[in-house]
Protein backbone atom coordinates (compact mmCIF):
# COMPACT_ATOMS: atom_id res chain seq x y z
CA UNK A 1 0.00 0.00 0.00
CA UNK A 2 2.91 2.54 0.69
CA UNK A 3 4.19 1.86 -2.75
CA UNK A 4 1.19 2.54 -4.30
CA UNK A 5 0.26 5.51 -2.43
CA UNK A 6 4.02 6.92 -2.68
CA UNK A 7 2.96 6.52 -6.95
CA UNK A 8 0.02 8.26 -6.51
CA UNK A 9 1.29 11.15 -4.52
CA UNK A 10 4.03 11.22 -7.03
CA UNK A 11 1.82 11.51 -9.90
CA UNK A 12 -0.70 14.24 -8.13
CA UNK A 13 2.71 16.63 -7.69
CA UNK A 14 3.73 16.22 -11.40
CA UNK A 15 0.62 17.27 -12.99
CA UNK A 16 0.01 20.13 -10.00
CA UNK A 17 3.73 20.97 -11.63
CA UNK A 18 2.01 20.49 -14.74
CA UNK A 19 -1.37 22.80 -14.24
CA UNK A 20 1.26 25.75 -12.48
CA UNK A 21 3.40 25.88 -15.40
CA UNK A 22 0.52 26.11 -17.43
CA UNK A 23 -0.48 28.80 -15.02
CA UNK A 24 2.57 30.80 -15.65
CA UNK A 25 2.41 30.77 -19.67
CA UNK A 26 -0.80 31.77 -20.02
CA UNK A 27 -0.30 35.31 -18.18
CA UNK A 28 2.37 35.84 -21.06
CA UNK A 29 0.76 34.52 -23.90
CA UNK A 30 -1.63 37.18 -23.08
CA UNK A 31 0.69 39.72 -22.81
CA UNK A 32 1.99 38.87 -26.16
CA UNK A 33 -1.37 38.77 -27.92
CA UNK A 34 -2.66 42.23 -26.02
CA UNK A 35 1.26 44.01 -27.39
CA UNK A 36 0.26 42.66 -30.89
CA UNK A 37 -3.12 44.43 -30.70
CA UNK A 38 -1.94 47.37 -29.60
CA UNK A 39 0.96 47.68 -32.37
CA UNK A 40 -1.85 46.87 -34.64
CA UNK A 41 -3.78 49.80 -33.63
CA UNK A 42 -1.18 52.96 -33.65
CA UNK A 43 -2.50 55.43 -35.51
CA UNK A 44 -1.91 56.44 -38.99
CA UNK A 45 0.19 59.68 -39.59
CA UNK A 46 -1.63 62.04 -41.46
CA UNK A 47 0.16 61.27 -45.12
CA UNK A 48 -0.59 57.81 -44.49
CA UNK A 49 -3.96 58.51 -43.43
CA UNK A 50 -4.87 60.65 -46.71
CA UNK A 51 -3.27 57.43 -48.53
CA UNK A 52 -0.29 59.82 -49.60
CA UNK A 53 3.12 58.42 -50.50
CA UNK A 54 6.33 60.00 -48.26
CA UNK A 55 6.96 63.00 -50.70
CA UNK A 56 9.78 65.47 -50.45
CA UNK A 57 10.17 68.76 -52.18
CA UNK A 58 12.37 71.48 -53.11
CA UNK A 59 11.93 74.64 -52.60
CA UNK A 60 10.89 77.17 -55.72
CA UNK A 61 10.26 80.75 -56.45
CA UNK A 62 11.96 82.05 -53.40
CA UNK A 63 15.14 85.17 -54.27
CA UNK A 64 18.36 83.69 -52.81
CA UNK A 65 18.76 85.96 -50.17
CA UNK A 66 15.44 85.40 -49.01
CA UNK A 67 13.78 82.10 -47.01
CA UNK A 68 10.07 80.33 -47.10
CA UNK A 69 8.08 80.96 -43.89
CA UNK A 70 6.95 77.70 -41.70
CA UNK A 71 3.73 79.03 -39.72
CA UNK A 72 1.79 77.18 -36.48
CA UNK A 73 -0.85 77.56 -39.10
CA UNK A 74 -2.27 77.07 -42.47
CA UNK A 75 -2.53 80.85 -42.72
CA UNK A 76 -0.07 84.00 -43.80
CA UNK A 77 -1.21 85.69 -40.43
CA UNK A 78 0.04 82.59 -38.38
CA UNK A 79 2.77 82.87 -36.20
CA UNK A 80 6.43 81.98 -37.79
CA UNK A 81 8.07 79.03 -36.30
CA UNK A 82 11.09 78.96 -38.31
CA UNK A 83 11.94 78.87 -42.37
CA UNK A 84 13.19 76.88 -44.61
CA UNK A 85 16.57 78.13 -46.55
CA UNK A 86 15.83 79.48 -50.86
CA UNK A 87 17.73 76.10 -52.06
CA UNK A 88 16.28 74.04 -49.18
CA UNK A 89 15.50 70.58 -50.57
CA UNK A 90 14.19 66.99 -48.83
CA UNK A 91 11.16 69.02 -47.18
CA UNK A 92 8.58 65.98 -46.47
CA UNK A 93 5.22 66.64 -46.59
CA UNK A 94 2.99 65.51 -43.46
CA UNK A 95 -0.46 66.17 -44.09
CA UNK A 96 -2.01 68.37 -46.94
CA UNK A 97 -4.59 71.41 -45.50
CA UNK A 98 -7.17 74.03 -47.19
CA UNK A 99 -6.33 77.20 -49.70
CA UNK A 100 -3.23 75.72 -51.06
CA UNK A 101 -1.49 75.07 -47.78
CA UNK A 102 0.64 71.95 -46.68
CA UNK A 103 2.19 70.68 -43.47
CA UNK A 104 5.89 69.77 -43.72
CA UNK A 105 8.30 68.85 -41.91
CA UNK A 106 12.25 70.05 -42.57
CA UNK A 107 14.90 68.52 -40.36
CA UNK A 108 13.33 69.43 -36.46
CA UNK A 109 11.34 72.08 -37.93
CA UNK A 110 7.56 71.04 -38.31
CA UNK A 111 4.74 73.51 -39.77
CA UNK A 112 2.69 74.84 -42.38
CA UNK A 113 3.93 76.84 -45.72
CA UNK A 114 2.21 77.84 -48.95
CA UNK A 115 2.13 74.56 -51.41
CA UNK A 116 3.26 76.93 -54.28
CA UNK A 117 6.71 77.76 -53.11
CA UNK A 118 7.28 73.96 -53.17
CA UNK A 119 7.89 71.76 -56.01
CA UNK A 120 8.10 67.93 -55.51
CA UNK A 121 11.28 65.78 -55.55
CA UNK A 122 11.51 62.07 -55.58
CA UNK A 123 9.56 59.70 -53.29
CA UNK A 124 12.91 58.36 -50.90
CA UNK A 125 12.92 54.31 -50.49
CA UNK A 126 15.35 51.74 -50.06
CA UNK A 127 16.19 49.00 -52.62
CA UNK A 128 14.44 51.36 -55.45
CA UNK A 129 15.60 52.66 -58.95
CA UNK A 130 15.84 56.05 -60.08
CA UNK A 131 13.32 58.52 -58.57
CA UNK A 132 14.77 61.77 -59.87
CA UNK A 133 17.27 62.46 -62.87
CA UNK A 134 19.90 65.43 -62.58
CA UNK A 135 22.53 67.18 -64.60
CA UNK A 136 25.65 68.15 -62.84
CA UNK A 137 25.81 72.15 -62.19
CA UNK A 138 28.36 74.86 -60.75
CA UNK A 139 31.34 72.76 -61.32
CA UNK A 140 34.38 74.52 -63.26
CA UNK A 141 34.93 73.32 -67.22
CA UNK A 142 38.47 71.75 -65.48
CA UNK A 143 36.90 70.70 -62.76
CA UNK A 144 35.10 66.90 -61.17
CA UNK A 145 32.58 66.13 -58.85
CA UNK A 146 33.55 63.56 -56.50
CA UNK A 147 31.32 60.67 -55.81
CA UNK A 148 31.74 59.46 -52.56
CA UNK A 149 31.21 55.97 -50.22
CA UNK A 150 28.91 58.45 -47.86
CA UNK A 151 27.36 61.64 -47.41
CA UNK A 152 30.34 63.51 -46.22
CA UNK A 153 33.27 65.87 -47.37
CA UNK A 154 35.46 64.00 -45.64
CA UNK A 155 34.18 60.21 -47.28
CA UNK A 156 35.97 58.43 -49.47
CA UNK A 157 36.02 58.97 -53.32
CA UNK A 158 34.88 56.33 -55.35
CA UNK A 159 33.87 58.03 -58.81
CA UNK A 160 34.02 61.46 -60.37
CA UNK A 161 31.45 63.04 -62.30
CA UNK A 162 32.42 65.28 -65.45
CA UNK A 163 31.94 68.87 -64.74
CA UNK A 164 28.68 68.87 -67.03
CA UNK A 165 27.35 65.77 -66.54
CA UNK A 166 23.83 64.86 -67.96
CA UNK A 167 21.64 61.95 -67.05
CA UNK A 168 22.70 61.56 -63.47
CA UNK A 169 20.34 59.08 -61.57
CA UNK A 170 19.04 60.18 -58.26
CA UNK A 171 18.50 57.24 -56.08
CA UNK A 172 17.85 58.98 -52.57
CA UNK A 173 18.79 62.43 -50.50
CA UNK A 174 20.10 62.80 -47.13
CA UNK A 175 19.05 65.25 -44.77
CA UNK A 176 22.39 66.32 -44.72
CA UNK A 177 22.06 68.12 -48.12
CA UNK A 178 23.76 64.89 -50.07
CA UNK A 179 22.55 63.04 -52.66
CA UNK A 180 23.28 59.35 -53.42
CA UNK A 181 23.39 58.98 -57.48
CA UNK A 182 24.32 56.53 -60.18
CA UNK A 183 26.28 57.35 -63.48
CA UNK A 184 27.53 55.13 -66.09
CA UNK A 185 27.72 52.35 -63.62
CA UNK A 186 29.00 54.18 -60.57
CA UNK A 187 27.31 54.99 -57.53
CA UNK A 188 28.42 56.86 -54.72
CA UNK A 189 26.81 60.72 -52.70
CA UNK A 190 27.48 63.64 -54.08
CA UNK A 191 26.72 67.51 -52.68
CA UNK A 192 22.91 67.63 -53.78
CA UNK A 193 24.27 71.48 -54.70
CA UNK A 194 25.80 70.44 -57.73
CA UNK A 195 23.01 69.00 -59.02
CA UNK A 196 20.15 70.42 -61.11
CA UNK A 197 16.86 67.87 -61.42
CA UNK A 198 16.08 67.51 -64.96
CA UNK A 199 12.06 68.05 -66.06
Amino acid sequence: MTGILGRQDGRGRGRGRGRARFANVVPFALALLALGVSILMVPLTSAQAQGLSRDYFRVVGVASWDALNVRAAPSSRAGIKGAIPARGFNVERLANGANGWMLVRYGRLNGWVNRRYLRGMIEQGAGVGPRAWAAVVGVAPYDVLHMRAWPGARSRVVARLPAHAYGVAIVRHHPTGWALVRHRGAQGWVNARFLRPLR
